[in-house]
């Protein structure tokens, strides 16, 4: 019987392979919530902290957190995922289009048409990284462009005419819209009606509120719109950030000054004056607070004390002039 095969074994050696398949496919799931389990939770922190830090724009603290994350949590493809989506929109943020260009690449490679649906990512997050991802597939030429509309030529007359001349008509490409929103700053600074720059420079505000620079250009706008008291109360509001802020306190003095706020200019720079007491501003500035107020001693006697620091400075020597007649 060499040249015949038994097949009588055949069926049975088939039902134990797909018993043992099947019991394979049973204890995925298992197996998956057991390595999710055993994930550190310091990644989980880290990814959470780095969606907190993307939403104040702090990118590249965004990025420092996530490519720590993302190799803590290679078992668990999805939140790898969430990693690469947040990494590449952080790069883009801090204008490194190469880097964000490889996190393009590693998020296409993980990505299924359910997978950003089942992240759940907030709504400007999935918007900016279908912006980002529709401007790389244009740089790309992954983009299909639609054929032009097909025309119906009508039949030529019997009679033989002679066509007019062909005139060449320069294609000119459709104006493309920018991928990716302006951040508020951009915007802000590109504006020319200064209440809508105030709009802008506001929101700026609130998504990177460590950026001194954008308080002082938010009081600038302001000031241009007389609206004196809500830079104030912006300083206000940088100076509990950043008490020891000279520049803030000055800005601040100002602002009251432009008010004709005089009573909270000199609370203003008296304060700051106990911890910088030989600041020629601070208290150039108080002189000026006390002419507002018509108290013409106490504004020469601070003028004096600008003069005594710096002899050459001209505002104080006019104004100290002023208050010493109003004292005669």
């Amino acid at each position: 019987m060499g040249g015949k095969r038994d097949m009588r074994n055949f069926p049975r050696s088939w039902i134990v392979v797909c018993l043992c398949f099947g019991a394979l496919l049973a204890s995925a799931p298992a197996l998956r919530a057991q390595a999710a389990d055993q994930q550190d939770p310091f990644y989980k922190r880290l990814l959470e902290e780095g969606k907190l830090l993307y939403d104040q724009g702090n990118f590249a603290a965004v990025v420092q957190n996530m490519e720590i994350a993302c190799f803590g949590l290679l078992d668990s493809p999805n939140q790898v995922l969430e990693c690469y989506i947040y990494l590449e929109l952080a790069c883009y943020g801090l204008k490194d289009e190469a880097k964000a260009k490889i996190y393009d690449d590693k998020t296409r490679a993980l990505n299924t048409p359910d997978s950003i649906d089942s992240l759940k990512l907030p709504e400007p997050v999935v918007t900016r990284y279908k912006a980002l991802k529709n401007s790389f597939d244009r740089i790309a030429g992954r983009t299909p462009r639609q054929p032009p509309a097909q025309t119906t030529v009508p039949p030529a007359a019997k009679t033989k005419t002679t066509p007019p001349p062909r005139t060449k008509i320069a294609a000119t490409p459709p104006a493309q819209e920018p991928a990716v929103p302006l951040d508020n700053l951009t915007m802000a600074r590109q504006q020319t009606n200064v209440d809508t720059k105030i709009v802008f420079y506001k929101r700026a505000v609130q998504n990177d509120p460590n950026n001194i620079d954008i308080y002082f250009e938010l009081d600038d706008a302001y000031n241009k719109a007389k609206k004196y008291r809500d830079g104030a109360v912006l300083m206000e509001l940088l100076l509990k950030y950043y008490p020891e802020n000279v520049a803030a306190r000055i800005r601040l003095a100002e602002d009251w000054l432009a008010d004709k706020s005089y009573g909270k200019a000199v609370q203003v720079l008296t304060a700051a004056l106990r911890t910088d007491p030989d600041h020629i501003g601070l208290r150039y500035l108080l002189g000026e607070s006390y002419v507002g107020q018509r108290k013409y001693k106490e504004a020469l006697a601070a003028f004096d004390s600008v003069l005594a620091r710096d002899p050459a400075y001209k505002d104080a020597e006019v104004l100290r002039k002023l208050c010493a007649d109003k004292i005669k």
